[in-house]
């Protein structure tokens, strides 16, 4: 559940007498259930019962297995790695705000430990961060239809709240985009996601020291998480006269502008390139 708030006395003048998204402080009900049988119906993280097949919604097609867990057909690591030569040879404009994110996330699998893992890991991790990517994607989609805002212009923090409101209200989405992500101490394993997968797991020795935010944290514990994966299936509050976007445990996460700053950074900045990783931080 969540509730909208008028902030007429926010300092950021762009969100001035606008109406934006205040989410509860926890994250949940979660009272998830399994299908009755592959791509069957199932009760969601939020407590809707909805279709095990995602058509249409998103930019992949996803079916759910006998666990519930969404799963795609697609090759995401050739048409990833399409995105990513795309961008290398300067065509980034012809591509979609998620097409580059896809584009980021094969970069983190070549110059981080991400590229080191098993293949079968490594086909795990993307569909991870593919769930999550698509859920942004159609939010960006929806929000475009419905409120006219075109997903070609990178984010402000009311373009973003959009996409996180977009999300909320619609269960498949929220459903699809957890599953992603993943939860602390998940209920059950289709809530593994990217946070029991790899986050924690697959490098603890190469930092980001790119630009955009997160510098000179580790870049698949931490920009992985905040700039390509983001938080925004997770509710936006106000806390002490700021927004800041919560995470999969309610927890402040960052700022609402930190949080705008690396989906920014990632969906319509430069390609990340070797030079933005590096085994040791860079000088301040």
């Amino acid at each position: 559940m969540s509730i909208l708030l008028p902030l007429s006395n926010h300092s950021d003048a762009s969100l001035s007498g606008a109406l934006v998204l205040a989410g509860t402080s926890s994250i949940g009900p979660i009272t998830p259930t399994l299908p009755s049988a592959a791509g069957g119906s199932f009760v969601s993280f939020d407590g809707a019962t909805i279709s095990g097949t995602i058509s249409g919604l998103t930019a992949h097609s996803w079916i759910d297995d006998a666990n519930g867990l969404f799963e795609t057909a697609s090759n995401l690591s050739a048409e990833w790695t399409g995105y990513y030569q795309q961008m290398i040879e300067g065509q980034s404009a012809s591509l979609t705000p998620t097409q580059r994110l896809e584009a980021q996330a094969e970069a983190m699998f070549l110059f981080t430990g991400l590229g080191t893992l098993s293949a079968g890991l490594q086909n795990t991790v993307r569909e991870d961060v593919q769930r999550e990517i698509d859920v942004i994607g159609a939010a960006q989609t929806i929000d475009q239809s419905t409120l006219g805002i075109d997903p070609a212009a990178p984010l402000t923090a009311q373009t973003y709240l959009d996409i996180v409101q977009t999300i909320e209200a619609n269960p498949t989405l929220e459903e699809l985009g957890v599953q992603g992500h993943g939860l602390n101490n998940p209920p059950l394993a289709r809530y593994n996601g990217y946070t029991n997968d790899a986050q924690h797991s697959a490098d603890r020795s190469t930092f980001y020291v790119g630009t955009g935010g997160d510098k000179n944290e580790l870049a698949v514990t931490n920009f992985m998480d905040d700039a390509i994966m983001t938080h925004m299936i997770f509710p936006v509050v106000m806390k002490q006269g700021r927004l800041v976007q919560l995470n999969q445990d309610g927890d402040k996460e960052e700022t609402l502008v930190n949080a705008v700053r690396l989906a920014d950074r990632t969906m319509y900045g430069p390609l990340l390139a070797a030079k933005d990783f590096a085994a040791i931080k860079a000088k301040p």
